[in-house]
């Protein structure tokens, strides 16, 4: 997950991104067939519509019911359950969710779901305009370090995956762009292996981890069992199990 923190202007383009996804009917991909309803096994949340007060159906696409209120069940990459959605329904907004993600940038990021405002709106029009049925509600992340960087000592901490010194950014507070004052970085990923959090951690203790399984050769494909370390320049080199002779 994603710790940056997000400026004004990008939870503004994610909250445009989500009304994109959510704003209607007219949203159907146009490669998506629905089930006809009479094909599915009717199943209804146990909280009512905001819009009606009627019942909410959970279709094969989206949750929705008879006056043509909707949501759809995958929003930002991250699949509505029927328990988040009852929440939603009842309590007006879900509980912090980490894995959305925008489908413009490909960032990672924490929020809420949270009933628009149209949607209790709409209760009174007669429109038919589609409208925004929810919102995100963005939340703040503590971020947690795993480390301190054998360069600079400052710390290391999670980003998108891979392990940065929090002084290798090359955005400012103000959002404007400076040159980073460290440039290590852990990647998060070595030889097709995701590195646990524990081996990360020994590394930047400076300690050699434990034999790891589940690399593969970028040239042969192989598999291969490491243990790892950091040379003195902050890089990762495999260490490899000595083999045992075999005796005469």
């Amino acid at each position: 997950m994603n710790d940056e923190a997000l400026s004004s202007e990008e939870m503004d383009e994610l909250n445009a991104e989500l009304e994109a996804e959510t704003s209607g009917s007219a949203n159907v991909p146009d490669d998506v067939a629905e089930t006809p309803t009479d094909e599915l096994a009717v199943v209804h949340l146990k909280a009512p519509c905001p819009k009606c007060g009627g019942a909410v159906v959970v279709g094969d696409r989206a949750y929705e019911s008879e006056c043509g209120w909707r949501v759809w069940r995958n929003i930002l990459t991250h699949d509505i359950s029927q328990a988040e959605m009852e929440e939603i329904l009842r309590d007006g907004e879900s509980r912090v969710i980490d894995d959305f993600e925008s489908p413009k940038s490909g960032k990672e990021f924490s929020a809420r779901l949270k009933l628009a405002a149209s949607a209790a709106a709409d209760a009174e029009a007669d429109e038919d305009t589609p409208k925004r049925t929810l919102e995100l509600v963005f939340v703040d992340r503590p971020v947690q370090s795993v480390g301190s960087c054998p360069k600079c000592t400052s710390n290391v901490v999670l980003r998108a995956g891979n392990y940065f010194c929090e002084q290798n950014t090359r955005k400012g507070a103000d959002g404007e762009a400076v040159t980073p004052k460290c440039d290590f970085v852990l990647w998060g990923e070595v030889s097709g292996k995701t590195l646990p959090e524990g081996a990360v951690k020994d590394l930047l203790a400076g300690k050699q981890t434990k034999m790891l399984k589940g690399f593969k050769s970028r040239s042969s494909g192989k598999a291969f069992d490491a243990a790892l370390k950091l040379t003195p320049a902050g890089k990762i080199d495999f260490v490899f199990q000595e083999k045992t002779k075999k005796k005469a």
